[in-house]
């Protein structure tokens, strides 16, 4: 009777250990320097250094330090528009001087976080397409297309 104890203790400790697990490498902390104005999810945010987390699957949280300001923001999962070599960054698409979020790459870059489109840049797609913008995390490294 122990040794069956033992074993059912020993099951339930190995799965609660590969349950923590599993939640902690879903968990995104991104912290990254955009050094200029963008829009996200419908909301101007200001350029400067900002923490990306998932809230849960398909939200994400997207926090100004500088400013203490905050926007959360729906996704899906797509493909990255361009190729990182395994480098998490951010995906802008620029109309003239208007900077739109687009997609969160994370360090895996075989799938990136999708974000909604705006309204505005609905608007503005309609007459022009898009260059890319793309900001690494780790730096203040910002590269056109």
């Amino acid at each position: 009777m122990n040794r069956k104890w033992m074993v059912m203790v020993v099951a339930l400790i190995t799965i609660s250990s590969l349950a923590s697990v599993a939640q902690a490498q879903s968990n995104l902390r991104l912290r990254v320097n955009v050094p200029f104005k963008f829009v996200a999810d419908n909301t101007a945010m200001q350029a400067g250094e900002y923490e990306i987390s998932e809230l849960r699957p398909s939200i994400l949280v997207l926090r100004n330090l500088d400013q203490r300001s905050a926007v959360v923001q729906r996704t899906g999962s797509s493909r990255p528009e361009k190729s990182l070599d395994g480098q998490a960054a951010l995906i802008f698409h620029r109309y003239g001087e208007s900077y739109f979020l687009t997609q969160v790459v994370t360090e895996t870059a075989d799938s990136a976080y999708q974000l909604e489109t705006s309204g505005e840049e609905k608007q503005l797609a309609q007459s022009a397409s898009p260059q890319l913008r793309v900001v690494r995390v780790g730096g203040d490294q910002a590269s056109g297309k």
